[in-house]
């Protein structure tokens, strides 16, 4: 299970972050510090997910997230094919679909208004997001970066 392992902390109020662990270490060097760059901006998105009136930091987080998640594929695409990855190929297709992903979780974001959107609703989407974004770094990281260590 992806969630299995995974190094999670839970604040006041039930915002659970992600905690890096050594056991998602894959080179000790850029992938490492990319990662835990990626961690930091998702725990941030997290907080500020469960925060009331911070929907336009939340913005600006997701978009920082696109940003950063393309700039760290493409790094980690051209570096697994400098070590002779070979799974190079299946992996470049993984990360289109994690960003399509990303992509179509920051435009709900995007277009949120939370003056119009009742509170049930509102705590549906934040749990939601949350979900997606345990999801879609810990699976990734634990289940498909692993697989490059040896290279």
């Amino acid at each position: 299970m992806w969630l299995a392992g995974a190094g999670l902390v839970t604040l006041p109020g039930g915002i659970m972050l992600i905690v890096w662990k050594e056991d998602y270490a894959i080179d000790g060097g850029v992938i490492d510090a990319d990662h835990r760059f990626l961690f930091d901006i998702i725990n941030r998105i997290l907080v500020d997910n469960r925060t009331e009136g911070h929907g336009a930091a939340l913005r600006l987080e997701m978009q920082e997230l696109n940003t950063f998640a393309a700039h760290h594929f493409t790094r980690e695409e051209a570096l697994q094919k400098a070590s002779g990855f070979p799974l190079n190929t299946e992996h470049h297709t993984f990360h289109q679909v994690l960003l399509d992903q990303l992509q179509r979780a920051t435009e709900l974001v995007l277009e949120l208004d939370e003056s119009n959107t009742s509170p049930a609703k509102l705590a549906k989407l934040r749990k939601k997001l949350q979900s997606f974004l345990y999801r879609w770094l810990l699976a990734h990281v634990m289940e498909c970066d692993v697989k490059m260590r040896p290279y």
